[in-house]
């Protein structure tokens, strides 16, 4: 852990702190390190939001930099660290070269949500000007990650859910990744394995908290490896433009990229986990979670689509296994219109 009278910087969400401070694992951390604590309070990381915390210490650098909240949370740390330990050069030109200074804050990881698995990668997600960047360097993982059953299980139903569908997501794409490798591919299969009768079984109230939260770990692990694909390339505009939570966009892209990448050879071991075929298994998983959908499908026109495919990230789509041409990215947009009916219609049939 922290020695006894280190400097601390504490980062946490603005409303969440307020609710996982009660934990005693937390507020047993803060009375003991009485640290600084800074609150983020942007849907996503923002560069110009977290420059300004760099600016306040980097003068006086913490000897290590705490992360309590979900992967927005621990990726803003990782932001933190990275850019309070460079003597000079531009922020952005920093974070693009995945440039980090001789002496890296110890960072510490808390997460108290099951899904981003940022606490095992050595990339943080971060948004300047509108646009996604990944700051990557092996200095920005954590040397400490310590997991709270309690916080996970306190989460609201929704931050579960998504969380949950992003694990899920990750380890899929994780699999047929082209940068993936046998290493990752068994931490992969081992987190869908994992999750997967929890997330059929429709995330119940009595599921496991330890199994999402060894699932979220390994999926963070594999995604390390091999990074994602075609879901996350194309999910980040639905959050950004359409409010969409992370977790849900990208589960709502799924269904589209399993039957297009059916007759690759490794859709056969991903079926004997999810079921066959792989793309109606996943809707059927959807309409068991049931995850919230404020979605307005009304929105997913020609000009909205258009501006979702300006979203999509290049880096993450030349991992997938299969090029997509615009014109199926832009499909892939409108058939989530089918996909939130569907999940709408067996929500309105029950009840």
């Amino acid at each position: 852990m922290i020695e006894s009278g280190s400097s601390v910087l504490l980062v946490t969400g603005e409303r969440s702190w307020e609710a996982v401070s009660k934990i005693r694992l937390y507020s047993g951390f803060f009375d003991k390190y009485y640290p600084t604590r800074v609150s983020i309070g942007t849907v996503v990381p923002e560069l110009d939001n977290l420059i300004e915390i760099v600016k306040r210490f980097r003068d006086d650098k913490p000897d290590a930099i705490v992360a309590i909240g979900g992967g927005k949370i621990i990726d803003s740390a990782k932001v933190i660290a990275g850019l309070i330990s460079c003597k000079s050069g531009d922020p952005v030109s920093n974070i693009s070269k995945g440039v980090v200074g001789d002496y890296v804050p110890k960072i510490v990881a808390m997460p108290t949500t099951a899904g981003s698995g940022s606490e095992a990668t050595s990339f943080a997600v971060v948004y300047h000007k509108g646009k996604k960047m990944s700051y990557n360097n092996e200095k920005l993982v954590p040397e400490e990650v310590i997991f709270s059953v309690d916080a996970v299980k306190m989460q609201p139903r929704n931050v579960l859910v998504s969380s949950a569908l992003d694990a899920t997501c990750q380890a899929i794409e994780s699999i047929w990744a082209i940068s993936a490798t046998e290493s990752s591919k068994k931490m992969a299969f081992e987190s869908l394995r994992t999750i997967w009768r929890h997330m059929k079984g429709g995330l119940s109230e009595d599921c496991e908290a330890e199994d999402l939260i060894r699932a979220a770990n390994l999926s963070g692990r594999a995604i390390n490896i091999s990074k994602t694909t075609g879901p996350h390339a194309l999910s980040y505009g639905l959050t950004m433009v359409l409010d969409v939570p992370h977790g849900i966009a990208v589960s709502l892209l799924m269904s589209g990229f399993l039957k297009r990448h059916q007759d690759l050879p490794v859709m056969e071991e991903i079926c004997k986990v999810i079921g066959f075929p792989a793309s109606e298994a996943w809707i059927e998983m959807l309409q068991s979670v049931k995850p919230s959908l404020e979605i307005v499908t009304e929105e997913i026109n020609h000009d909205t689509v258009e501006e979702l495919v300006s979203w999509v990230n290049e880096e993450r789509m030349s991992n997938n296994p299969i090029p997509i041409r615009k014109q199926e990215i832009c499909d892939s947009f409108f058939n989530i219109i089918e996909t939130v009916d569907l999940i709408r219609g067996s929500r309105a049939i029950e009840e």
